[in-house]
C-alpha cells in the first residue's frame, strides 16, 4: 500500500487503516493532478505547495494518524464528527471527507487561510460540513451532536499555542464525550537530530527575523523576536536604562506582550528577573505563537490526564521520499523506532499522542 510506512506499528485492527489508505488514495489522484483554484493567496499557494512536493508522505503520516484515532475511538468514520484544529490548508480535513465522515469542521483562527483553504476544498469537492474561524473553546460547539463519537485532529499546531496545558484542559472540560485526541508534531525533543535542527530555527528568529514576505502577511512577526520584546519594555516603561532594557528582553523570551508587561512591572517592584524554561525556546511576543516549541510528551500526557484522557505516545516513522538511499534506509529505521516501542522517539522524525475520554 503506498500511503503506509514501511515496517511502522498500526492498530491491531486492519479496517481503519484501510479505509483512511483508499481515500488517501482518491486523495492523491485528485490533488495531484488539479490545478490552482483562482482567487488563492500568495500565501495559500505556497503552502499548498509545500504539500504538493511531498504529498504521499504527507498523507502517509496522517493516514497514520487517523487510523490509531479511528481504532481508540471504537467507531466508524461514518458514526464520527471529526474536528481539524489548526487545519491550514485543509489537507486533513479533505482526507476526512473523502473518508466518509459524519461531519467534518474545519477550524483556524487565520481568516484568509481558512478562505484559501475552502477554495480549495471546494474547487475539488471535499468541503468540509462546517467552518469555524476562532480559538477552540469557541468552535468545539459545533461537536455537540448525534454521532457516535468524536475526533480532535491537531497536527503541528500544539507546538505553536502559547498555552497548550490550558488548551488540553479545556478540551477536556468543553468537549461531548467519547472524545478521541490525535496529536501529532514534528517537534521531537526526544530526536538529537530533530533538536539540532529546530534550536537552529530558534536562534534565527530570535536574532535574525523573518525574511518571507508572504508569512508577514499571513501575521507574523517579522523583527527579531528580542528585538520586537525591547521594543515592548521600552513601551512599558520608558525610564529604564539601556543595559536594562537588554538583560529583561533577553529573560523574557518565551513571554507574550501582555506577560512581558507584567514582568517589567513586578521587576520595577521586586527586582525579580523572569527566566525562561529552556536553552531556546521562544515565541513571537505580539501574538503568542511559539516557533516549533521542544516540549516533553510526557507534559502533553499530564495535562490530558488530568483533563480525564487515557493517553498513549506513537512514535512517528520515515516515508523513504525522494532519494533512492532514503527509500532504502526507511524500512531499517522504522523497523527499530517499532522494536524500541515508546523508547522509539529517540530516532522518531515526530510522534503522535492518541488520547480519549469518556
Amino acid at each position: 500500500m503506498r500511503f503506509l510506512y514501511p515496517s511502522a506499528v498500526y492498530p491491531p485492527d486492519r479496517g481503519p487503516v484501510e479505509s483512511m489508505h483508499r481515500a488517501a488514495e482518491a486523495l492523491h489522484s485528485t490533488l495531484a493532478e488539479s490545478t490552482l483554484p483562482s482567487g488563492l493567496s500568495g500565501y495559500g499557494t505556497d503552502y499548498f505547495r509545500t504539500y504538493i512536493a511531498r504529498l504521499p508522505g504527507y498523507l502517509a503520516r496522517f493516514v497514520h494518524l487517523l487510523a490509531w484515532a479511528v481504532h481508540t475511538s471504537g467507531a466508524r468514520p461514518g458514526e464520527t464528527v471529526l474536528f481539524d484544529h489548526g487545519a491550514g490548508i485543509g489537507i486533513v480535513s479533505m482526507l476526512a471527507k473523502q473518508a466518509g465522515f459524519a461531519r467534518v469542521i474545519y477550524n483556524d483562527t487565520h481568516e484568509g487561510m481558512m478562505r484559501d483553504a475552502r477554495l480549495l476544498a471546494g474547487a475539488h469537492g471535499l468541503a468540509a460540513h462546517a467552518w469555524c474561524r476562532g480559538e477552540f473553546a469557541h468552535c468545539a460547539r459545533d461537536l455537540a451532536g448525534r454521532e457516535r463519537s468524536r475526533i480532535i485532529v491537531s497536527n503541528n499546531v500544539i507546538e505553536h499555542v502559547y498555552d497548550p496545558f490550558a488548551l488540553l484542559r479545556e478540551t477536556g472540560e468543553t468537549v461531548a464525550k467519547p472524545c478521541v485526541a490525535a496529536i501529532s508534531t514534528t517537534a521531537n525533543p526526544h530526536n538529537p537530530a530533530v533538536v539540532l535542527r529546530h534550536r537552529r530555527i530558534h536562534r534565527r528568529r530570535e536574532l535574525v527575523g523573518l525574511d518571507n514576505p508572504e508569512a508577514k502577511k499571513a501575521g507574523a512577526t517579522a523583527m527579531p523576536f528580542l528585538t520586537a520584546r525591547a521594543r515592548i519594555i521600552r513601551e512599558a516603561d520608558h525610564t529604564l536604562p539601556a543595559a536594562t532594557v537588554a538583560v529583561l528582553a533577553r529573560r523574557t523570551r518565551g513571554l507574550r506582550a501582555d506577560d512581558i508587561a507584567s514582568a517589567v512591572e513586578r521587576y520595577r517592584r521586586t527586582g525579580e528577573l523572569p527566566a525562561p524554561d529552556h536553552p531556546t525556546n521562544t515565541c513571537d511576543p505580539y501574538n503568542g505563537s511559539w516557533e516549533e516549541r521542544l516540549v516533553q510528551p510526557a507534559r502533553y500526557e499530564s495535562a490530558l490526564r488530568g483533563a480525564g484522557f487515557r493517553t498513549r505516545v506513537v512514535p512517528g516513522f520515515y516515508y523513504g521520499y525522494g532519494s533512492r538511499l532514503k527509500q532504502l534506509l526507511a524500512p531499517s529505521a522504522n523497523a527499530f523506532i517499532s522494536r524500541l516501542g515508546p523508547a522509539g522517539l529517540v530516532a522518531a522524525p515526530y510522534f503522535n499522542i492518541i488520547a480519549r475520554a469518556d
